[in-house]
């Protein structure tokens, strides 16, 4: 018991230090090419230089990468989701990161790794036949080989990963009355006694966008705070994931 209570007391700390953090640099921009200065409805043939990104590749639902592309344009390369839609992942450019690294300098969040405010992100533009960008998808990245920076800017833990809703949320302006919480399914349960499950939708002024965020922070059937069998924390049981899609109902740029 005495290691789960070092563990509530662990989490609950970097809850509150990460809340600060998202508060300290929501309102910062960008300084390189990002899925923000990708433009829904607009045309691939007008989408920021290829060369801005690092590898692109075909989406998985928002999961890891699958075959390697050379351009955007070659989108049709990639099977179309259920809605119709051919889905690029690409990662954002770190060769200013890796250069910073080299030279022993101060890395800024802006350039670390595929990430937004410091949350580890999977990035990928929803193209249709006719090569409009219909969609712009980010799913928090649970992948352990992410990058950190220093021991002060780091990419966010998995545990803290659900916050990013959160982040997205005050960033498009949703109100409260947009996000619905769901009840728990079978099995699901909390974790350290915290449980989460929520969806928002709401859409912008001018009607040609729409959001969609989930938000997941639980436990799903058979995770536990404490294992049963050998009574040690579960550290890592546990499912901590944001997604965001926005997608263009407009006509094309």
């Amino acid at each position: 018991m005495r290691i789960l209570f070092c563990f509530y007391r662990a989490v609950g700390k970097l809850l509150l230090v990460s809340l600060s953090l998202v508060s300290a640099h929501a309102a910062e921009p960008n300084k390189r090419l990002s899925i923000w200065d990708i433009a829904p409805g607009s045309n691939v043939a007008s989408l920021p230089p290829r060369a801005g990104f690092g590898p692109l590749a075909c989406g998985n639902n928002g999961g890891p990468p699958g075959i390697a592309l050379r351009d955007w344009s070659n989108f049709a390369d990639c099977r179309p989701e259920a809605d119709g839609l051919h889905e690029i992942y690409f990662e954002y450019d770190d060769e200013a990161e890796y250069v910073g690294r080299a030279r022993g300098e101060f890395v800024p969040f802006e350039l670390l790794g595929t990430a937004e405010a410091y949350f580890p992100v999977i990035a990928s533009i929803l193209i249709d036949d006719q090569g409009v960008v219909r969609g712009l998808r980010l799913v928090t990245d649970p992948r352990p080989d992410q990058r950190t920076g220093s021991d002060l800017f780091a990419l966010r833990p998995r545990i803290e990963h659900a916050q990013f809703a959160d982040y997205m949320i005050r960033r498009l302006g949703i109100s409260p009355d947009e996000c619905l919480d769901l009840p728990p399914a079978p099995g699901e349960t909390a974790v350290i006694g915290m449980l989460t499950k929520r969806n928002c939708a709401a859409s912008s002024e001018d009607g040609r966008l729409s959001y969609v965020i989930e938000q997941r922070f639980l436990r799903k059937p058979g995770q536990y705070d404490v294992d049963p069998e050998t009574g040690r924390a579960s550290m890592d049981a546990f499912e901590s994931t944001a997604r965001l899609e926005i997608r263009w109902l407009g006509e094309p740029r």
